[in-house]
């Protein structure tokens, strides 16, 4: 079975499959199951992590830089420069399927604008608190909102300067979200989580808008969510198993979709081949074991992986 999961992050790579390698890090590949996807990052402090992922599984895994809203602080005119290295020493270096830029966007929720005492962010990569841009002291929400808007500006600039897609978390931001994309005009983009209602979902459409769902659909609660999906045009749906697990994802969106499971993994996959291919990527499932052929393993990713989980062994 081969599957393309839209969005995921290395510490949560060993949710994304039902059987994972019993190695240092977790494969990407199940027993007669290919996985490849886009593995994002969080902050400049990840990146090494998601290109360390992306090398050691196979080239089906597309490594994703970018700074999350909720460590908005972090960005710097040198992150700035290094992200845009990064962006460049990949297609020099021949990675198979380039970097995309994310997860970027916007997060205006009251948890994000209201917690903003840097003193008290505990794990930066991780804590909301970190968006305050005003350092020890006390900020407003508009001044986060404000930095937030600054450093997705610039990773929305840097995608639409590299040609690739950009991963983009909104959070109670539909509308800005929306008037940023129209004016920096990322060739592609994939709001994950997807949740905007019906009006705003075809307009992210018509600027080349793809609607990644997770495994929330699993919550007969999640009304929206659910709405979302039907709402959305079925040539843009793509899933993703961030906190969760692809095939159950798989399984939650074919029956609010109602279709069988085989039609929607044909309609996520060719919709994540044409994505890719506007970004001039071929939809990167060769280097995999399917269940038409699951003696066959791209030998190089095998041995790559092996190496890289000595090496995290180590660590």
């Amino acid at each position: 079975m081969i599957l393309f999961d839209a969005h995921f992050h290395p510490a949560c790579s060993r949710q994304r499959i039902s059987k994972p390698a019993g190695d240092g890090l977790s494969m990407s590949v199940a027993e007669g199951a290919c996985y490849p996807g886009i593995c994002c990052s969080v902050a400049e402090t990840d990146w090494h992590k998601v290109l360390e992922y992306s090398a050691c599984v196979c080239s089906g895994i597309i490594p994703c830089l970018g700074i999350h809203p909720w460590n908005a602080a972090d960005f710097s005119d040198e992150v700035y420069g290094k992200l845009r290295m990064e962006l460049i020493k990949g297609r020099k270096n021949g990675i198979p399927a380039g970097i995309f830029i994310g997860e970027t966007g916007l997060d205006f929720s009251p948890s994000v604008l209201n917690g903003s005492r840097r003193e008290n962010c505990g794990e930066r990569a991780e804590c909301k608190n970190t968006a305050c841009p005003a350092g020890d002291r006390d900020c407003s929400g508009e001044e986060i909102k404000k930095q937030q808007e600054k450093v997705f500006a610039a990773q929305l600039s840097l995608s639409a300067e590299s040609g690739t897609a950009a991963v983009i978390h909104c959070v109670r931001a539909w509308g800005k979200t929306l008037e940023m994309i129209k004016r920096y005009q990322p060739p592609v983009f994939i709001i994950h989580a997807y949740r905007g209602s019906p009006e705003i979902t075809g307009r992210f459409a018509e600027l080349n808008g793809y609607f990644s769902f997770g495994p929330g659909l699993m919550n007969p609660r999640e009304i929206k969510l659910r709405t979302a999906l039907l709402s959305a045009p079925r040539e843009r749906i793509l899933i993703e198993s961030e906190g969760g697990n692809i095939e159950e994802t798989l399984n939650a969106a074919a029956a609010v979709l109602k279709i069988t499971k085989e039609k929607a993994m044909e309609i996520f996959n060719g919709n994540a081949a044409k994505m890719l291919r506007r970004c001039g990527i071929e939809f990167p499932c060769h280097a995999y074991v399917t269940a038409e052929s699951p003696d066959i393993m791209h030998k190089s990713a095998h041995d790559s992986f092996a190496a890289c989980s000595a090496l995290s062994m180590k660590k």
